[in-house]
């Protein structure tokens, strides 16, 4: 696959354990098509749990939320909790080497 396919805009809404309501805006996306582990192409249903792990030349994996990627001058940015707010080290585009996604 060469590409993602923009499907529809969204934003992910969840419920704090206080009662509190929460509101990630996210990347809004949806669905992406991927590459499952046969090679063939289907869609993913993103959502507020949905992780990405990037392999890196090193071979280092950095596995972030979906929803807390952001892509800015090809450096890699996201966070591992939403709640939290730990962010991970940033990425430069040219040193990964694998990206894979998980539900």
């Amino acid at each position: 696959m060469d590409s993602f396919e923009y499907v529809d805009q969204g934003s992910h809404v969840g419920f704090m354990p206080t009662g509190y309501v929460m509101s990630a805006r996210g990347n809004n996306l949806m669905v992406i098509k991927v590459l499952d582990k046969d090679e063939v192409e289907t869609d993913l249903k993103v959502t507020t749990h949905t992780e990405i792990r990037i392999t890196k030349q090193d071979g280092n994996r950095t596995t972030f939320l979906l929803s807390t990627m952001f892509l800015k001058d090809s450096i890699i940015t996201g966070k591992k909790s939403v709640m939290i707010g730990v962010a991970i080290n940033p990425i430069h585009l040219r040193d990964v080497v694998k990206i894979e996604f998980q539900k």
